[in-house]
């Protein structure tokens, strides 16, 4: 099946002017007790193409792209204990510092290949990628609320 992201490789990088340090009741964030944000300074420079990571970090994401290619792989890796639903969902107190992508919400802004991109069309994207896997594999995967959307940039507890 074909999904709707962009192919690997091509650029893609979030700009936010403000954190959000959270106290959740779910890790999933659909369900937050205290929500703080704390805004950075002004952004100057838009353009992606300035912010290009480093060799290094290029091949972490690499090593965690190639997990998905061998189906063998992907399907241990994807099972391991603490990926399911559950994990996620059930009750758990905790607090993390994050951006926050979902709808309704003081959110990021994405840019893909230099151009500004509405984050209407990434959340857009995201439920047109929700929708394929539902039809390819109804009913296998479980999808959090789109308001709960969120980068974790780190887990405070």
């Amino acid at each position: 099946a074909d999904f709707p992201f962009p192919a690997h490789g091509k650029a893609f990088s979030l700009v936010f002017d403000r954190l959000h340090l959270t106290l959740y009741e779910r890790r999933s964030h659909e369900r937050v007790l205290a929500d703080t944000p704390f805004a950075l300074g002004p952004y100057q420079d838009t353009n992606p193409s300035h912010h290009t990571p480093s060799k290094e970090e290029l091949k972490k994401v690499d090593a965690i792209f190639e997990e998905t290619q061998s189906e063998e792989d992907y399907w241990y890796f994807a099972s391991k204990d603490g990926h399911g639903e559950t994990h996620y969902r059930g009750p758990c107190l905790g607090s993390s510092l994050i951006v926050w992508l979902g709808e309704g919400r003081d959110h990021a802004h994405a840019h893909r290949g230099g151009e500004a991109d509405c984050l209407q069309m990434t959340t857009r994207q995201i439920q047109d990628f929700e929708a394929a896997v539902e039809r390819e594999l109804p009913g296998l995967y479980s999808f959090f609320d789109q308001g709960s959307l969120h980068v974790t940039l780190r887990g405070i507890t």
